[in-house]
């Protein structure tokens, strides 16, 4: 397959997606008035143009790759780690508007508002979509899918942008910006690991926001406790798998330039792969899909 269709059909799947991901609850909505219900519909119904797209032998080929395994409490500080990237996300919200308000501009504080409905209204399809159906898909669409399929010729670059791709998809300035952080850890750790880590991480990430934003615990309660001990727990993971991070970034991208002493035909391809310019970067439907959601933001921030 050549790099056009395949990127084409990348990116095409990628851009039906997000048409279905933004449209579809409206049809959804003639059938039911809960909103869980909906989004759960339109989540998985979103998901059918990225399957068509990479067939089901390449999503299962991709799904079931086994890289560098992971032992049992790196596992836990990679699940707690995200709990340090949100601090960073909800650093850069704050930061961002901050600058919004000196331009005379404000946006609807978009996770505020998440935390306050889960708040007044838990229940089984609200878990169901924000602990399991959402974190799945999306990792099965921006990992599997997207990251896996710009891997090559500049993995890093394809964890960076797939990322901001994936933050983007929320439709929204404020948590497009305070996502990005996280989203980028999610992809790293796709291109490190098998898929199941970020699939387990990204689901343990919204389960504790679920948990902790419709019981709220009261202060000085053992939910309260619970609630610090696993933020400050996250705060030191994330320390400690940055760290991890650097080492294994430095190591892979030093070990991409070093040749290997039985090729030198291979040290050339390798040398020549690494500063080669991604072809999907002009790809017309890569670029629609930041025209889409950009876009998207503008009208529901900053319009409606």
């Amino acid at each position: 397959m050549s790099k056009t269709k395949k990127y084409n059909k990348l990116f095409g799947g990628l851009l039906i997606h997000s048409l279905i991901l933004s449209f579809s609850p409206l049809l959804f909505r003639a059938w039911t008035d809960d909103l869980n219900i909906v989004l759960t519909l339109a989540t998985v119904a979103a998901f059918v143009p990225i399957f068509l797209s990479m067939g089901k032998q390449e999503f299962f080929k991709q799904l079931t790759e086994k890289r560098e395994k992971v032992n049992p409490i790196m596992l836990i500080l990679l699940l707690l780690a995200p709990m340090g990237t949100n601090i960073i996300g909800a650093m850069l919200g704050i930061g961002m508007n901050k600058l919004l308000a000196l331009a005379g501009l404000s946006i609807t504080q978009t996770g505020a508002e998440m935390a306050k409905e889960v708040a007044e209204s838990p229940g089984f399809f609200l878990a169901l979509y924000t602990c399991l159906i959402a974190p799945v898909f999306e990792e099965f669409a921006f990992r599997n899918n997207l990251l896996r399929g710009m891997e090559k010729p500049r993995p890093w670059l394809a964890v960076i942008l797939s990322g901001v791709m994936f933050a983007l998809m929320h439709g929204n300035l404020e948590q497009s910006v305070s996502l990005i952080a996280t989203a980028i850890f999610f992809s790293y750790l796709a291109k490190r690991y098998s898929m199941w880590v970020p699939i387990v991480a990204h689901i343990a990430n919204n389960t504790i926001f679920y948990i902790f934003s419709a019981f709220k615990p009261a202060a000085g309660s053992l939910l309260d406790t619970v609630n610090n001990i696993i933020t400050f727990g996250g705060i030191i993971a994330f320390i400690v798998v940055l760290i991890s991070a650097i080492r294994y970034i430095i190591k892979d991208i030093r070990g991409a330039k070093i040749a290997d002493p039985n090729s030198a035909q291979e040290s050339e391809q390798i040398s020549i792969d690494t500063q080669k310019k991604p072809a999907y970067v002009k790809n017309i439907f890569f670029i629609l899909y930041f025209v889409y959601w950009l876009a998207m933001i503008v009208l529901n921030d900053f319009v409606l």
